[in-house]
């Protein structure tokens, strides 16, 4: 008996090309079975893998949402972790225990009253600026940019770092109570000011201190000068501004430096 054939007529829109294609009986019924088992395909696909697909997708964003916090988490962890190692630094600083609160005004019983009412007037005065770190300490170029401590990171600089030449007068940014004039490894020659219990600023790699432990600056006053000691590679002042013991760019505070625009 002879094979059965299938004739399919391809004709063009304009009717000018014909084609003519012919198939067996056994091709076609091959190929309808092609055709039967993709479409099957397509149908399983869409009612079991598609689902399963999307509730993976899912759940993967669940997870990063669910890493995402827990970095956060740690993260805050840290920042709480630096600041009891900032707070435990400064009370060592300034002899006083963990157990008891920070006063400024208690600090200077050993000092003038004027002085006791002078910090009591910037700490009052209304829309003050003076126990605000807004002035540039020294006049320079920039060397190193201030590097947030992030987790893992490895790049941690905690202020900026200005070039200059030894022996130029380093300024108070702004008025408040010097609680660590002396020297460390790092730093060499340093000076802490606190600034109202809210703002402390650092000044680091100092040729020579000019002002003494619990002495009141003020704002613009000759504290330092700017130096090469402890671990430098050339002279510069290493300026830290921290704000309820946390970290700030300096950038943000002083006018003189602005914006880091190469970011």
């Amino acid at each position: 008996m002879k094979d059965k054939r299938y004739t399919f007529y391809l004709i063009s829109s304009d009717k000018t090309t014909n084609k003519i294609i012919e198939f067996g009986r056994k091709t076609f019924i091959f190929l309808l079975s092609l055709l039967s088992i993709i479409i099957v395909a397509i149908v399983i696909s869409y009612f079991i893998f598609i689902p399963r697909f999307v509730k993976y997708h899912d759940l993967k964003k669940e997870i990063i949402r669910y890493e995402k916090k827990n970095e956060t988490y740690i993260a805050m962890l840290e920042d709480f972790e630096k600041m009891k190692a900032m707070n435990k630094y400064v009370r060592e600083l300034i002899g006083i225990s963990e157990s008891e609160n920070i006063n400024i005004d208690s600090l200077l019983n050993s000092e003038s009253s004027s002085k006791s009412n002078y910090i009591n007037n910037v700490r009052n005065a209304p829309f003050s600026l003076d126990n605000i770190p807004t002035r540039a300490p020294v006049n320079g170029i920039i060397t190193q940019e201030f590097e947030e401590d992030i987790l893992f990171s490895e790049n941690v600089h905690n202020g900026i770092d200005i070039s200059g030449a030894v022996g130029t007068p380093i300024v108070a940014a702004a008025s408040g109570l010097v609680v660590f004039s002396g020297w460390t490894n790092d730093l060499g020659n340093v000076l802490i000011i606190v600034h109202d219990n809210k703002y402390v600023t650092v000044y680091g790699h100092n040729s020579k201190n000019i002002v003494k432990e619990r002495q009141v600056v003020k704002r613009g006053q000759l504290i330092a000068l700017l130096g090469n000691s402890g671990h430098s590679t050339g002279p510069h002042l290493h300026f830290e501004i921290w704000e309820k013991n946390k970290t700030q760019n300096p950038r943000k505070f002083i006018v003189e430096y602005g914006e880091e625009t190469n970011k």
